[in-house]
Parts: structure tokens; C-alpha cells; sequence
């Protein structure tokens, strides 16, 4: 039906990366678009259209009575709850599968037959997804033109780790607001928030500079960690503003004003200051998870802007095999000009 939409679950647990490339290929050359979803850790579900679009879910499932009961039962209360599981459309993660070179399973070349049960005897699951939803930039979102707020998550689904995390961000921006009301609350807070919002608020009370490099920067970066992939553009403003109003904080090393700036940056997705700091920051930093996320965070910016060139160009300069998101980064990048090359050439 050409205005149909094909649904398919597959696992993921007991199952590698290459067994589901050769699966998605073959799907992708008999469909125009197709979108990832993960209900929980071990399953995905893949929804594909054979002409236009995936279109995105409608909250207007949840107007439904039977059908919203029904989603209940599985902790889907809020179309958040749906779109936190969307791993991404054909034009952001199918170039993960590419990665490998594995050909498109099919009847003539049985590849899923013959790899599947080497998977399930090994154990093996796929963690590709979650690492590339959860990393400190966040390149799914990005890339997927994605500004979510999961503010109004179900509280309750422990099926799922990343709205798991999501809602620890929430958690952290709502204690770190509540210090800032200076009055008490009955509500509680799980104590890593408290901790980590206690260790980020230091900075009022660490004047020295190996304070504030050496003590209170890597607070930062662990705060970025648990709270970047999981808040919408503004959601944050509030904290890196308390920051800034910090006594003293013009007079903080330029790489404290650098960080601060970047973070911010990435979560209000402004790409040229991501650009610019992060170019920075690269000359100087020493920390190779660092380096990472600072290449990893300059490449997205270049990608967003579409100059897939110059992501290449970045990429004759570092050595990133091996890693998985700078070779999705890399992947992707070459995708997407194969697309505009067969778009030029028809």
C-alpha cells in the first residue's frame, strides 16, 4: 500500500550491530524513510513509509481512552514519553550502519541466519544506540533537528534508561532552582542531584585558581554529562546566569569563561559560539575525554550547517577509528554527500 506504514519489532539484546545493518539495508532499499524507536533497553521498533516521511507521533493518540489506557500500562503517559525513545529517521542513523560493509540481508544471501545465533550463543546486544542518545553533546538531537523539554516524563517507567536519565536532569534543574528560592520544600531530591548542585554552587566559595581549575571544572563537566542530552534550548539559562553572577567570576581564568560558554552553547543549540569555543579549547586541553567531546561537538556544529567538506577535512586530522561517535560523525558526513552528488546528477 503506498500510503501504508510497516511496523517490525526486533530485539537488540543477544544481537550485534552488523547482523542489524544487514537487516536495516535490506529494509532501506525497499523503502523511501523509516525512524527507530526504542520502548526499552533490548527492543526497537522500526516504522517505515514506502513514499514521503515518517511522520512524527501525534499526541492526539492519547485523546483515545481505550488506547491511552493501553499505553499506560508500559509507562507512556505524555507524547514525551514517545518521542524520548525516537533513536532517529533514515537520514540520521542510517549511516551507522554503514559502518560496516556487510551486505543487505536477503533469501539469496541469508546473512541474519547465519549471524544471529552467533550472536545469541555470544551474548552479544547492541549499546550503539544508547551511547550516541546519551553522550554530553547531543548528537542525535542535533542531527535530527530535535528540541525536546522532558520536563513532563513518566516518573515511574524504569524499562528505559535514557528517560531514566532524563528525568535525573529534571531533577537536578528543579533542586539547583529550589536553592535559589532559599525556602523549604517537602519535595524530595535524589541525593546525586543534591551533590551535584552543591559541588556546582562551590564556586561561590573557591576564590584560587587550582580551586576553580582543578576542583570545581570537573564538576562542570559532570554536570554537562547528566544534563545536556536531556534538556530542551533555555531550559538551563537560569543556572549558567547564577554562574556568571558569581563575585569575581570576571576575573576567573579564560578557561572557565570558555567551558561555561561552550555548555551553554551547545544546550541553546548556538552553533557559531560552539564553533568558536571550541576551537579554543582544543589548543590547550590536555584531558583526552576532553578532546573528545570538543571534536565531537565542533564536527556536530559543522554538520548541522551542512558543510559535510569541511567535517572530512577535520577528520584527516585526528585519528578516530575505533571511537563510535566520531566514525558515525565521519559515516554521516560522506552519507550525506553521496545524497547531494545522486541529487546534483538526477
Amino acid at each position: 500500500k503506498p500510503d501504508g506504514i510497516f511496523l517490525q519489532w526486533i530485539h537488540i539484546y543477544e544481537l550485534d550491530l552488523g547482523t542489524l545493518s544487514s537487516i536495516i539495508k535490506a529494509l532501506s532499499s525497499k523503502f523511501a524513510d523509516y525512524a527507530l524507536y526504542m520502548p526499552n533497553n533490548g527492543d526497537l521498533l522500526i516504522v517505515a513509509t514506502k513514499t514521503g516521511k515518517v511522520p512524527e507521533p501525534s499526541d492526539k493518540i492519547f485523546t483515545i481512552p481505550a488506547t491511552a489506557a493501553e499505553l499506560k500500562k508500559i509507562q507512556l503517559k505524555t507524547i514525551q514519553d514517545i518521542q524520548a525513545r525516537n533513536v532517529g529517521n533514515k537520514d540520521v542513523i542510517h549511516p551507522l550502519f554503514l559502518l560496516s560493509d556487510i551486505r543487505a540481508n536477503s533469501d539469496y544471501y541469508p546473512v541474519v541466519d547465519n549471524r544471529a545465533i552467533k550472536a545469541r550463543f555470544k551474548k552479544n546486544g547492541i549499546s550503539e544506540f544508547g551511547e550516541l542518545m546519551t553522550y554530553k553533546t547531543p548528537v542525535m538531537a542535533i542531527l535530527g533537528n530535535r528540541t525536546i523539554s522532558y520536563t513532563h516524563l513518566s516518573k515511574t517507567d524504569r524499562s528505559f534508561n535514557f528517560t531514566q536519565q532524563a528525568v535525573s536532569a529534571d531533577d537536578i534543574k528543579q533542586f539547583y532552582r529550589q536553592t535559589l528560592r532559599e525556602q523549604l520544600t517537602n519535595r524530595y531530591y535524589q541525593i546525586e542531584s543534591v551533590r551535584l548542585v552543591k559541588m556546582l554552587k562551590n564556586i561561590k566559595h573557591q576564590q584560587n585558581y587550582d580551586e576553580i581549575v582543578y576542583t570545581w571544572l570537573p564538576a562542570l563537566h559532570f554536570f554537562a554529562e547528566k544534563t545536556t542530552p536531556y534538556v530542551a534550548p533555555g531550559d538551563l539559562d537560569f543556572i549558567w546566569d547564577d554562574i556568571r553572577a558569581t563575585e569575581g567570576y570576571s576575573s576567573f581564568p579564560d578557561i572557565i569563561h570558555d567551558w561555561v560558554d561552550l555548555y551553554q552553547a551547545v544546550m541553546n543549540r548556538d552553533f557559531p559560539v560552539i564553533k568558536g569555543k571550541a576551537s579554543i579549547l582544543l589548543k590547550t586541553e590536555q584531558d583526552p575525554l576532553q578532546r573528545k567531546y570538543l571534536a565531537v561537538t565542533w564536527i556536530v556544529s559543522l554538520m548541522h550547517e551542512k558543510d559535510y567538506d569541511e567535517v572530512l577535512k577535520v577528520f584527516d586530522n585526528i585519528q578516530s577509528k575505533g571511537d563510535i561517535h566520531l566514525d558515525f560523525l565521519e559515516a554521516s558526513a560522506r552519507y550525506h554527500i553521496k545524497k547531494q552528488i545522486r541529487k546534483m546528477l538526477t
